[in-house]
């Protein structure tokens, strides 16, 4: 059955196909049905211009060289703008640095985080001149002209530090030294006619050589060239602490201005443990361990080079973050020039192979 609209009756059947030819009801007048295609129409306008754009190009560009030398020239021209645009690529990625490391060459205090020494340790050797001339802080040395020259501390050949091992402090060293030379101190003779003078001044000239020598052996034990890598990680976030600590640094740099030029300094009660550059501080000690034992012998350990990858996207986070709010801060340039980090270090993708 044919439909009907009542918009449009049929006014004949075709006598080929059969379908009938549509006629609107409003004017009777038979509707053509154009076919849908994909072609755009013709465009007299869009092909001239195109013509034209065509002929501008050709006419404004270079003429074909057909002269030989002139080609030599320049090719060579190109080669060596080429090898300087290599040599310049080499300069700017050097000046970005490592972004492990930072720098090519470790700052004193990203040198001393090895041995979580200060970096102005000075070891006390005793000198025939008087001198105490500062050895290198992985040698510890006593040094003595003669067993009489040992009368304190301070010629036992060992620097005083801030940090020792197993959570003691110089102080409780000092007192426990104190209590052990009163403890073994000779005691006198009671009876003062049998007593021998000369006896009892080599008794405590001998007890204070061993005082001395025994003090010493202990600085060794307690020093933190011989403890544990885990040790050294503790004292080494106390000194990132003290080092970058804000509580430290608003006494010393200057206070930071808001946009309406007002100083935002915030009171502090204890320790700054967690601004940003305390966390990057701490999380560059851990990747310069890391770091050191993945490019030695350890290089085909996945574990911790998982770890590593892990720790340089955390530190390149908070250095992002760093870098857009205090970027032109006495903070910031504090930060950079103590661990000497680069670009590198938080621009673009960190890739450890």
């Amino acid at each position: 059955m044919i439909p009907r609209s009542p918009f449009r009756i049929p006014l004949r059947l075709f006598q080929d196909t059969g379908r009938p030819q549509w006629l609107e009801a409003r004017n009777a007048i038979p509707t053509t049905i154009r076919p849908f295609s994909t072609t755009p129409a013709f465009n007299a306008k869009a092909k001239i211009g195109a013509r034209a754009h065509r002929h501008k190009r050709l006419k404004n560009s270079r003429p074909r060289i057909s002269d030989a030398y002139t080609i030599r020239l320049l090719r060579q021209k190109k080669a060596a703008l080429l090898a300087r645009q290599q040599e310049l690529n080499v300069i700017r990625e050097e000046a970005k640095g490592n972004p492990i490391h930072g720098a090519p060459e470790s700052t004193p205090f990203v040198k001393s985080l090895k041995l979580a020494m200060p970096e102005d340790k000075i070891h006390i050797p005793n000198t025939e001149d008087g001198l105490a001339p500062a050895t290198p802080p992985n040698v510890i040395d006593i040094a003595l002209t003669s067993q009489a020259d040992i009368l304190s501390s301070e010629n036992t050949g060992v620097a005083k530090p801030k940090y020792l091992n197993n959570f003691l402090s110089p102080e409780d060293l000092d007192r426990y030294t104190q209590g052990s030379r009163d403890l073994t101190r000779p005691l006198p003779n009671e009876d003062r006619d049998a007593a021998d003078p000369e006896k009892q001044a080599q008794a405590a000239q001998a007890h204070m050589v061993n005082h001395a020598i025994r003090t010493a052996a202990l600085a060794r034990a307690m020093a933190v060239e011989n403890t544990s890598s885990r040790q050294r990680h503790r004292i080494n976030t106390q000194r990132v602490i003290e080092e970058f600590g804000r509580h430290t640094t608003d006494r010393t740099l200057r206070p930071r201005i808001d946009r309406e030029g007002n100083v935002v300094q915030k009171e502090r009660v204890g320790p700054d443990t967690g601004s940003s550059e305390v966390q990057i501080g701490v999380l560059t000690a851990k990747i310069k361990l890391l770091a050191a034992e993945f490019e030695g012998r350890s290089r085909n350990d996945k574990f911790n080079k998982r770890n590593l990858r892990l720790l340089l996207h955390r530190r390149q986070k908070l250095l992002r973050y760093f870098h857009r709010k205090d970027r032109g801060g006495d903070r910031w340039q504090h930060l950079i020039e103590k661990l000497g980090l680069t670009p590198a270090t938080w621009e673009g993708e960190i890739e450890v192979r």
